[in-house]
C-alpha cells in the first residue's frame, strides 16, 4: 500500500509539473499583407528562354532573352525577363546586364553600374512596370542595397552552343514618386532560375 500511494504521489507531481517556456521562440515568418502583392502575369513565348521563381511569395514564370552587348562592349551579354498580359502587351521586365561572357560558371552580387565603368564582380539589375500597350513605363524600381540576399549566379554560359543558365535573388525598391499606388514599395524575386539562347 506504502508503494502504491508513493507511486500515485510521484505520478501526482511529475504530470503537474509545467514545461518551461522557451526563452527563445521561433521567429514569426515573414509573411506579405495582400496590400504589397502584385499580380502574376503571362511568361510570353518560353521557347528560346524561360525563368522561374518565386515573386514576393507567388509562383512566377518569364519570358527569357540574352544578347551579346554589342551596343557597349561584346565581352558582356545581358538578359532580360518579361511578362505580358492576357492581350501579349508587356507589363514587367527584369533586365541583368554586364555578365561575363568568357567568364564561366561563377558568382555575381548585384549593383547598378553606371557610366563607362563596369563594377567587376557585379551584375547590374533593373526592374519596370509597363503599362498601355507595354511601351509606356508606368513605375521603375532600383535593387534595394539593404538585401544581403541579392546574387546572380552563372550556372553554365556556353558560346559555341549558345545558350547561358543561372540562378538569381533580386530585391527591388520602387523609385519615388510611383505612378500608380497598386504597385508595391518592395518586390523580391527569389529562387530564381533562368535559361535563354545567347543572341548574337
Amino acid at each position: 500500500m506504502k508503494r502504491l500511494i508513493l507511486f500515485l504521489t510521484v505520478a501526482a507531481i511529475l504530470f503537474s509539473c509545467k514545461k518551461e517556456e522557451n526563452p527563445n521562440p521561433a521567429p514569426i515568418p515573414t509573411v506579405y499583407p495582400p496590400s504589397v502583392y502584385v499580380p502574376i502575369y503571362q511568361p510570353g513565348d518560353t521557347s528560346m528562354g524561360a525563368a522561374y521563381g518565386k515573386k514576393l511569395t507567388a509562383n512566377w514564370k518569364a519570358e527569357s532573352f540574352c544578347i551579346v552587348q554589342s551596343y557597349f562592349d561584346t565581352n558582356f551579354v545581358a538578359m532580360g525577363l518579361y511578362t505580358y498580359n492576357n492581350f501579349g502587351e508587356q507589363r514587367e521586365s527584369i533586365g541583368f546586364s554586364f555578365i561575363p561572357r568568357f567568364g564561366g560558371a561563377a558568382k555575381y552580387l548585384l549593383k547598378a553600374n553606371t557610366g563607362s565603368v563596369v563594377a567587376q564582380g557585379y551584375i547590374s539589375p533593373s526592374y519596370a512596370i509597363w503599362t498601355s500597350d507595354g511601351d509606356v513605363l508606368q513605375d521603375a524600381y532600383v535593387i534595394d542595397s539593404t538585401a544581403f540576399d541579392n546574387h546572380f549566379t552563372v550556372k553554365s554560359i556556353d558560346m559555341v552552343n549558345k545558350r547561358i543558365e543561372c540562378t538569381f535573388t533580386a530585391t527591388f525598391k520602387i523609385l519615388e514618386p510611383r505612378t500608380s499606388p497598386a504597385n508595391p514599395k518592395t518586390v523580391k524575386f527569389s529562387e530564381g532560375r533562368a535559361w535563354a539562347v545567347i543572341r548574337d
